[in-house]
């Protein structure tokens, strides 16, 4: 990739990233729920499935055979 391509493909990511900024803005000014709060919902939830998870598959593979015999 040159460096000319490189700098338009830049230019296009902040002019996509500061759009999504400002929508984000005016959603939050008006009460809505933002992308961003969105985001970190998704995010919440699948840490706490994948804690669940690893919990189970801890137990399942280091706790000994036999222990309560």
């Amino acid at each position: 990739m040159t460096f000319s391509a490189a700098a338009k493909n830049f230019v296009v990511l902040i002019t996509v990233a500061i759009v999504l900024l400002i929508v984000d803005l005016i959603k939050w000014q008006s009460g809505g729920v933002t992308w961003s709060e969105a985001i970190w919902e998704v995010n919440q939830h699948s840490l706490s499935f994948a804690l669940g998870v690893g919990v189970v598959l801890g137990h399942c593979f280091t706790v000994p055979k036999g222990l309560g015999k």
